[in-house]
């Protein structure tokens, strides 16, 4: 297909765009699912990158069984890497990104593209479910059967209510990717790094509440491996987007990315509790400047509208001391033992986004 035949008004090109590193187990559902749209127009642009399992020739095998599949080949190089590689051979109107251990309802891309076209807006969101080996969980969703979000403020206002940050779970104009932004290369948070770009560009979103794709929960999978340098990376990029977009908000908006910032340093706090001298020395500046941090905004998080639990976790982070790093993880010890009594009441608890 070439790419004038993607910018056809009535029938446009959707551009699937699948990073594969090692998932031989699932990587043949995942294509399966694409493949078995109702939305037949697509390119399916698989990103090999660098798997030493045996996926690339899995791959390979479908790439010959249908001419809408491109094999794209890197050296290992990540998520992030592969993403933009993607982005770069993608000739579609229109953007969908799918995970190698994933998979997606059949009706996905016909759903978020009718939605895009009724609402004209520049990024579609449906709802999805975590898939773990014996349990299936809702994202927590919405009642509204569809809603639009406009600027900055009401995208703001609807993060965690109508949407979550993942690209997967929506369909996206090229015009975002062609304003020159791609996915920052060797960092971890990749999803989280697009969304403040978003923000910034304060364009529309349209969320719908289909649950149409399923997010496969796996003990090796990158978001599971949650260790200091995971979540020191989830706070430089959540930091400088604070920076970036918080200017100028109102102060129950500053407070959310407030609240952000504060449900990822309280999580270095607690494995700071339970790591070795070495680990601590080895990150002191870390726990500094997520300390400065608590300090410069601790007077505005106390007078703003938000939950006391952040208030509270705000006034002890303003020192990286033992103390601290241990009253963060009694705190989150008793969570925990809430969370264990949840689950064997049926109460999965969602991972920690």
């Amino acid at each position: 297909m070439s790419g004038e035949q993607g910018r056809t008004e009535n029938n446009p090109l959707i551009s699937v765009i699948i990073p594969v590193y090692n998932v031989s187990a699932y990587v043949a559902e995942c294509i399966e699912s694409v493949l078995a749209q109702t939305y037949a127009k697509l390119e399916v642009i698989i990103v090999i990158d660098g798997p030493t399992d045996g996926s690339d020739q899995i791959c390979e095998d479908y790439a010959q069984k249908d001419e809408r599949i491109r094999c794209v080949y890197q050296e290992n190089q990540g998520l992030s890497a592969a993403r933009n590689i993607g982005l770069d051979c993608a000739k579609g109107e229109w953007i969908g990104f799918v995970d190698g251990d994933d998979w997606i309802e059949p009706d996905m891309f016909e759903t978020l593209l009718r939605a895009a076209t009724d609402s004209g807006a520049e990024i579609v969101n449906c709802e999805y479910r975590y898939e773990w080996v014996n349990a299936s969980v809702l994202r927590k969703g919405f009642q509204n059967k569809k809603i639009m979000l406009r600027g900055r403020e009401e995208i703001l206002h609807g993060y965690n209510v109508y949407y979550r940050m993942p690209v997967w779970c929506k369909l996206w104009h090229k015009s975002f990717w062609e304003s020159g932004y791609r996915f920052p290369v060797g960092r971890k948070h990749e999803d989280v790094d697009a969304y403040y770009a978003f923000l910034l560009r304060c364009g529309t979103l349209y969320c719908i509440n289909n649950v149409l794709y399923h997010y496969r929960q796996r003990a090796s999978s990158l978001s599971s491996n949650r260790n200091l340098d995971f979540y020191a990376d989830l706070w430089m990029i959540r930091k400088a987007g604070f920076f970036a977009v918080g200017e100028g908000l109102p102060g129950d908006l500053r407070g959310k990315l407030l609240g952000l910032q504060s449900n990822v340093a309280y999580k270095i706090w607690n494995l700071a509790a339970t790591s070795t001298k070495n680990v601590r020395r080895k990150n002191h500046e870390l726990f500094e400047e997520i300390s400065q941090f608590c300090r410069d905004f601790y007077p505005e998080v106390k007078k703003a509208r938000m939950p006391r639990s952040i208030k509270i976790y705000y006034s002890i982070m303003r020192r990286p001391t033992s103390f601290a790093f241990r009253m963060i993880w009694l705190i989150e010890s008793v969570r925990g033992a809430l969370d264990r009594n949840g689950e064997r009441e049926g109460k999965k608890r969602v991972p920690f986004d």
